[in-house]
């Protein structure tokens, strides 16, 4: 045997011992990634379409190349305005790279930021940013689950793109998501606490017998969650179970403040949270795993452990195939009905879940006296629809919005847009805000926050996915400095979007018409509170970047300001004195508390108007814009609270400035019962604009001079209709007679002849 030969022969050997090692581990490698989560699977194909699976074996070792030709290619396209056959290469890309998460974000970024502002209407620009959404949604989070980088693009998306006003066509965005939404859930019910009920319908009592009462937003949505728990909820495990380990955490993270040891510090605790979203089999082994390593130091976490095991296992012995048959067999009362939407070729789908939120539309819209004509093709159909929706034995109510419709939602919300209606439950009940201990505020933090989370709304998108993110990212932590800076951006978009609802959170929008419209919301303002004091230790153990952590707090101060007014002008006057007394304590010297020193909260929620006295064009202004929003609360969004405190704090600005300006006539304004005519008619009269958008804005002047008080439109009746109506003639609107829906008062003949003789006596 000559020397070549013998060198063979051990290579030969070599490489056959190393690929027996390999087949011998790689099983085993194999089953700790997927318990780590370090990788969704553990073959990079499985899962991918045939098309991407193909794509990814052809190409081979030309992979590399042939995707940086696609790349070039695909900018050329764009560039040259080809957007579909961009867009069509593009994707071809991704399949090509389907598990490398920059290429999903790049592609959506370049969708709904570039290749958007590249077209020439509105509605194509929705198109694209739309698609820019539905590519990291849809398909690069199915293959990157667990990827930071997408649910932070998703969220700014969302958050930035169709939420601020930073493209001209913003308004049509929200518009376009709220319709969606709208048709997809249904319109929140009016604010307020309602009774806690049961799928059966029954109230829910505590332990004393007395109902359990909860926000309307969070019952509205409740059903919808439970559908999703009982029959898709199957990557997830149990609400229940999930709710007794965030127990667990906090009594853990209670005992970590008395003991004075950081929650960075301590691994159990990170251990436990790492399980709270884990899918059940992988929650299954690691449980077990933590039980063996802490049953010595940890005998009462282990004990609690082996209980949520145990409880788990239904989960995952359960069969989850043909859902609808199970809905049927669970609940016999939708048989008859699902039969006959069955029998007009109608399936428990996303497709039904659409057809239904048009018709509601189309209902309302028949019940003003529009027209709304039905797709081509579908009027029998339809009216079918149309029947059912206009019904209203209970039984029918029950089985269409307790049973049906939820079913619907909770499918349509995983298989259409990948998202957990038990997440989105989760988060609206703020169990995940409680805090263990935080001495900056006097407020109880380690009770959950329930949140009015409105889904039509982008920042509530942006909220969900950047959270989700954050929960996602940290079942695979590790030390890498561009990870925690990723994971950090995140978390600033959860901050930023819990902001945002504050400021603007309360969406009013009628999907007959289009009109859109949002206000503050004083009952997201602890949240944002919570997520910046409460949780300052957290970011900071988790990023290690204490610098980082504090740049959070830039524009706190201001923040606290503004919170204070809003509570207060919104008539939380209690939580305003205690927020202004912790605002006090948390800055006791900064510039702005100077000024503040000494200062009562009646005079300081007034500061501004007070300094504003000297410039009397701004001052008007401030009056004329708090009427305006006492009309559209008390006429158009039908808050009458907080109408009454907005007309309140007019009159109490008007008082100051007539006072101030008593000694010079010409800067006097109007009675106070003239100046209020005059911003209603103001408002009856201010521009329209042509089509849709005319359409649009008419709508909250219907709702005004709905519900307007006789009185106030009589005043108002002579001066304004026939330049109402000579407007809406001309602006397209499809209102070929204005009176149908702005008629005349009732009473002008009379109130036209009392005028007349004040007039007289007047003389």
């Amino acid at each position: 045997m000559n020397k070549n030969t013998l060198i063979i022969l051990v290579a030969v050997s070599v490489a056959i011992a190393a690929l027996g090692a390999n087949f011998m581990l790689s099983g085993e490698l194999n089953r700790r990634r997927v318990e780590e989560q370090l990788t969704y699977n553990t073959d990079v194909r499985e899962n991918l379409s045939p098309r991407m699976a193909l794509a990814s074996l052809m190409s081979g070792s030309f992979r590399g190349v042939a995707i940086n030709f696609l790349w070039q290619r695909a900018n050329n396209l764009k560039q040259e305005g080809k957007h579909f056959e961009a867009v069509d290469l593009a994707e071809f890309i991704s399949e090509l790279q389907p598990r490398f998460d920059q290429v999903w974000v790049f592609q959506s970024w370049n969708m709904a930021y570039n290749i958007s502002v590249a077209t020439h209407t509105d509605s194509e620009r929705w198109f694209w940013v739309s698609r820019g959404v539905e590519l990291i949604r849809d398909k690069g989070l199915r293959y990157n689950p667990d990827s930071v980088a997408l649910y932070r693009q998703l969220s700014w998306t969302f958050s930035h793109k169709i939420g601020q006003e930073t493209d001209e066509a913003h308004r049509h965005y929200k518009i376009m998501l709220a319709l969606e939404w709208n048709r997809l859930l249904g319109t929140p019910p009016r604010p307020g606490l309602v009774e806690q009920r049961d799928l059966d319908g029954q109230v829910v009592l505590d332990e004393t017998g007395q109902p359990i009462m909860r926000l309307a937003e969070i019952e509205a949505f409740a059903p919808i969650a439970a559908m999703d728990q009982r029959y898709f909820a199957i990557d997830e495990v149990s609400r229940d179970l999930r709710k007794q380990l965030e127990q667990v955490i906090l009594e853990r993270a209670q005992d970590l403040v008395v003991r004075g040891i950081a929650e960075s510090e301590d691994p159990v605790i990170e251990a436990l949270r790492n399980l709270a979203y884990s899918r059940p089999g992988v929650f299954d082994r690691k449980a077990s795993r933590y039980c063996e390593q802490w049953a010595q130091t940890e005998p009462q976490i282990v004990a609690k452990l082996r209980a949520m095991i145990e409880q788990n296992k239904p989960k995952l012995a359960a069969e989850w195939i043909d859902t609808d048959q199970r809905f049927i067999e669970d609940f016999p009362e939708a048989t008859e009905r699902v039969g006959a939407l069955r029998l007009r070729e109608f399936k428990l789908d996303s497709e039904l879940l659409r057809r239904l939120g048009i018709g509601t539309e189309r209902v309302a819209a028949q019940n003003l006296g529009f027209n709304t004509p039905s797709e081509e093709g579908e009027i029998s159909r339809d009216a079918y629809i149309d029947d059912w929706l206009r019904q209203t034995d209970p039984a029918v109510v029950r089985v269409r919005d307790q049973l049906i419709l939820p079913y619907l939602r909770a499918k349509t919300l995983r298989d259409t847009y990948n998202m957990s209606p038990t997440f989105m439950f989760e988060l609206m009940e703020g169990d995940w805000m409680r805090v263990a201990d935080n001495p900056l505020t006097d407020r109880d933090e380690s009770q959950p926050l329930p949140l009015p989370i409105d889904w039509r709304h982008p920042g509530a998108h942006g909220m969900y996915w950047a959270w989700r993110g954050v929960w996602f990212s940290r079942q695979r932590m590790h030390d890498s400095d561009e990870f925690f800076f990723e994971l950090l951006n995140v978390y600033r978009m959860v901050i930023h979007n819990s902001q945002w609802l504050a400021h603007n959170g309360r969406l009013t929008f009628d999907p007959i018409t289009r009109y859109y419209d949002w206000q503050s919301d004083p009952r997201m303002i602890e949240l944002y509170l919570r997520l910046y004091t409460g949780h300052t230790d957290y970011i900071g153990g988790i990023y290690k970047q204490s610098v980082a952590a504090e740049s959070l707090g830039i524009g706190l101060e201001h923040f606290y300001e503004w919170a204070i007014d809003n509570y207060w002008w919104y008539g939380y006057e209690r939580e305003a004195r205690a927020l202004y007394r912790e605002l006090q304590r948390v800055f006791p010297d900064s510039d702005m508390q100077r000024k503040r020193a000494g200062m009562p909260i009646e005079q300081f929620v007034m500061r501004e108007f007070f300094d504003d006295l000297e410039e009397p064009d701004l001052a008007r202004q401030k009056i004329i814009g708090t009427l305006y929003q006492w009309l559209r609360a008390a006429y158009i969004n039908n808050e009458p609270e907080l109408a009454e405190r907005r007309l309140r704090q007019a009159q109490l600005m008007y008082r100051r400035y007539m006072q101030h300006w008593s000694d010079t006539p010409r800067m006097i304004l109007p009675p106070w019962d003239q100046l209020l005519t005059d911003v209603c008619s103001s408002y009856m009269l201010s521009p329209i604009g042509q089509g849709d958008v005319a359409a649009q804005i008419l709508s909250g002047r219907y709702q005004f001079w709905r519900y307007a008080p006789v009185e106030l439109k009589q005043a108002m009746w002579d001066r304004i209709h026939e330049p109402l109506y000579t407007m809406i003639r001309r602006s397209g609107a499809g209102l070929n007679d204005p009176s149908v829906l702005f008629p005349e008062p009732p009473g002008m003949e009379q109130w036209r002849e009392q005028n007349r003789n004040r007039a007289t006596q007047g003389n």
